[in-house]
């Protein structure tokens, strides 16, 4: 019985070529959208899953306040948090310190690699996190002077490419400038791309103590350079260790001694570590949460638009499948079997659509990743990594239920027909169908007017951060890596101010400057700033940066009050260096009365005394995301120092060669490494480009399929009113006059739609914003956009139809019957 419901329904199908085409043009279009969007959400939704106890592992979190006000919202904690947690909680089974010190020049057999994807972590880090290891035992990292590599990076140390990399274990290589050779203890599997950590090289934790001497790292509460992470037993209420972390910041914390500040320390879950960070200093990959929800949402109502055509089409249809619903019940049909006969319809059209769309992602698929900068595939969404059986089987009944609800209610109307009125041709449209049709088509236009809204207010933002002034001049900047190999000593701050100038003898080079952080990185804060003399026990924190006199004539940043920095201001001694320039910001935060006023005034940072030789006009050092920051900059080289230069862009190749050839005469054994700085900044962006790119494509996808959907039922309208248009044209109605009448209600319709989505599409965009500290307003033209859009668009697929029908001549009109 079902092959044969299976054949009918097919030949039903092809009988009515045009409507099958629209109906499966709307699911391909609205299916492929679906897979696409979801391999990404899941993909986003898997991060750190894989961990074997991933639902018990949390990473310590803080606020820092300072004066009753939030001055941090961060990730860094200090060294002694951890093992603090776990002896005051016996909730507590395990803890893990984390520093980054970032990028780390290895030296094996005299040849070197530069690594930044670099962790020092406790020996129990491959106990808490699941990442599997290739060679080693899973206890290493115990001892100062072991290391462990993950596998693309000791193919790329030991230039190996075979499958025996367990050989290299006890392999001895250097590090930095540190005399003590550390050996290979383990080797590790390359960390899945849904990680939230993802380190290349781990160092020992103990080596901070031992080698660098660094007692801060030894379970203190003093410096605040430091990520915790911990494991919670299967059985801990934790909701009584949430209770008690206030108590437990109060008892250890010592900031008010140390710092001048207030803080409190929690606990987040890892799995909220990607999607649900909002922190400052993150050691991880971070995601967006609103964006994936937001396309996860966009998915469904698209593949729900694709369907609520299939409903409005079948129901529209249902008066030309009366008669042949009245002769089967009059041959002895059952209500069941014609309902089973339309779900097979329904089931075999969506089958069809699937195979196509199947076939369809494997084509676009290529461009989707490139757009996306990621490798998805339906085979990866599938896989065990990503949720395997688990998502096949959500999948399958997601699919499986929007087969049934799209098919059933058709079928539901069809098998309902009386057989004695149906053969007598007394069967009209019924209002109940009518008014379900309209609230669906309703449905449609708003669930588009609030995509489009979204694309053109995202797509402002994103052009108000292009157009936006960040106070400094990025263009054609390089930014060469720090020296990090060169030692320091009295002799550095010459050497590196003779690189600076030297280079400036190239012809392709118009500036060159040194500074421990370039635009865009996060600073470091000095907290406990405080005036001297008047208003001396206002306590502030400033971010600080470190650079070379050059540094604001390169970037090109104004000094509004004193001067800039003079080579005489620079010393190899700390002690000796004094002159300080601060931001406006910094001034008004320290109740300066003018940028002026500061001019000559002094400041004290960690007790010792600054002073302010000028004042420069506030830039933005971070993303559009944050506020302008109070800042002060200080005349310090550094050996973590990177260079900045103002380059040509006629001969780029021969520049770079130049750059590269003094660099290394003048720090030698160093690793020379390079990027551009605009193309850094704009990476600060790349999940709101992302999420423009995804949003404004499935926009139009979304707008298609509601076209399609109008195309079909103004088509069938049209053909159940033929008769109507040429009985009116025969009385004497114009053309307007027709044209009126077929798309009248349309037009209401999707005015409807735009006074109800309206509101609701502006208070998520407005929400959306609220993650900018600089924003665009949303104006006015920007909600009549989306209406006029859909005016135009509904004009331009139901016009020609409407148009053609009511210029043809009512003589061929009354004889279509």
């Amino acid at each position: 019985m079902f092959v044969n419901y299976l054949k009918i329904a097919f030949r039903n199908l092809l009988k009515s070529k045009y409507f099958f085409l629209i109906n499966l043009s709307g699911l391909v279009t609205g299916m492929l959208s679906f897979f696409l969007i979801l391999q990404f959400v899941v993909f986003e939704l898997s991060y750190d899953r894989f961990h074997e106890n991933a639902d018990r592992i949390y990473r310590v979190v803080n606020d820092r306040f300072q004066n009753g006000k939030l001055i941090q919202h961060g990730t860094i904690t200090y060294s002694g948090v951890g093992q603090a947690l776990k002896d005051d909680f016996d909730e507590v089974e395990l803890n893990l310190r984390v520093f980054s010190p970032g990028e780390v020049i290895i030296n094996y057999e005299g040849e070197v690699t530069a690594e930044e994807a670099t962790l020092a972590v406790d020996a129990s880090f491959f106990e808490l996190f699941s990442f599997p290891l290739i060679a080693g035992e899973p206890h290493l990292l115990s001892k100062a002077n072991e290391i462990a590599l993950s596998e693309p990076l000791a193919r790329r140390i030991f230039h190996y490419k075979g499958n025996d990399l367990g050989q290299f274990i006890n392999a001895t290589v250097m590090l930095d400038r540190m005399e003590t050779p550390f050996m290979v203890k383990g080797i590790f599997e390359d960390i899945p791309p849904n990680s939230h950590l993802r380190p290349h090289l781990l160092m020992p934790y103990q080596m901070l103590i031992d080698t660098w001497n660094w007692q801060d790292a030894d379970n203190n509460f003093i410096s605040s350079n430091f990520w915790h992470y911990v494991l919670i037993k299967p059985d801990a209420e934790l909701h009584k260790i949430h209770a008690s972390m206030e108590a437990f910041s109060e008892r250890h914390f010592r900031g008010t001694e140390v710092t001048g500040t207030g803080e409190k320390f929690y606990l987040q879950p890892l799995l909220d570590a990607h999607l649900h960070s909002d922190f400052e200093y993150e050691i991880g990959i971070v995601g967006n949460g609103d964006v994936v929800y937001g396309l996860g949402i966009t998915a469904f109502l698209i593949m729900m638009l694709a369907w609520i055509n299939y409903i409005n089409l079948s129901n529209a249809r249902s008066m030309e499948r009366a008669k042949e619903v009245g002769i089967r019940k009059s041959i002895g049909a059952r209500k069941s079997q014609l309902i089973w006969q339309f779900l097979c319809e329904s089931l075999l059209l969506n089958a069809i659509a699937v195979i196509i769309t199947i076939t369809s992602i494997q084509l676009v698929q290529p461009g989707f990743n490139n757009m996306l900068q990621a490798e998805l595939s339906l085979s990866q969404l599938l896989s065990q990594e990503l949720g395997g059986a688990s998502v096949l089987l959500y999948l399958v009944a997601f699919v499986v239920a929007g087969v049934i609800l799209s098919g059933y209610y058709p079928a539901f109307v069809l098998s309902s027909f009386k057989t004695v009125k149906v053969l007598k041709g007394k069967i009209t449209s019924t209002g109940k169908g009518r008014t379900l049709r309209r609230a669906l088509v309703v449905f449609q236009f708003a669930t588009t007017v609030i995509m489009v809204l979204a694309a053109i207010v995202v797509y402002q933002q994103l052009r108000f951060i292009s157009k936006k002034d960040l106070g400094f001049d990025l263009n054609q900047t390089l930014v060469i890596r720090a020296p990090l190999l060169t030692e320091w000593d009295s002799t550095f701050v010459d050497r590196s101010s003779a690189f600076t100038s030297e280079l400036l003898q190239h012809t392709g080079i118009r500036a060159a400057a040194s500074s421990g952080s370039r635009p865009g990185n996060r600073l470091g804060r000095s907290f406990d700033v405080r005036r001297v003399g008047e208003n001396s026990d206002l306590s502030v924190t400033l971010d600080h940066n470190r650079v070379d006199h050059n540094f604001l004539d390169l970037y090109n940043i104004p000094v509004v009050a004193g001067r800039n920095f003079k080579t005489s201001d620079y010393h190899a001694d700390f002690d000796v260096v004094h002159n300080i320039i601060l931001n406006q910001s910094a001034t008004a935060l320290l109740n300066f009365a003018s940028p002026a006023e500061a001019v000559g005034q002094s400041i004290t940072i960690n007790g010792k005394h600054w002073d302010v030789v000028g004042v420069v006009k506030d830039f933005h050092q971070q993303s559009l995301r944050h506020p302008v920051g109070a800042m002060c900059l200080q005349p310090l080289y550094s050996t973590w120092n990177s260079f900045s230069v103002k380059i040509d862009a006629r001969d780029i190749p021969n520049t770079l060669g130049y750059i590269e050839q003094r660099f290394d005469s003048f720090f030698p054994g160093n690793v020379f490494d390079y990027y551009f700085l605009d193309v850094a900044f704009d990476n600060l962006y790349r999940g709101e480009r992302l999420f423009a790119s995804v949003l404004s494509l499935f926009t139009v996808l979304a707008i298609v399929v509601g076209c399609l959907g109008l195309l079909g039922l103004t088509t069938y309208t049209i053909t159940q009113r033929t008769k109507e248009i040429g009985i009116r044209k025969v009385l004497g109605a114009s053309v307007r006059t027709i044209v009126g009448l077929l798309t009248k209600e349309v037009f209401w319709l999707m005015l409807l739609a735009n006074l109800m989505a309206l509101p609701v599409a502006y208070l998520f965009i407005v929400d959306w914003l609220q993650s900018y500290a600089f924003k665009v307003n949303v104006t006015w033209w920007m909600l009549c956009l989306p209406l006029l859009a859909m005016v135009m668009v509904t004009a331009l697929t139901i016009g020609y139809q409407t148009v053609k029908i009511s210029l043809k001549s009512p003589v061929d009109s009354l004889r279509s019957e």
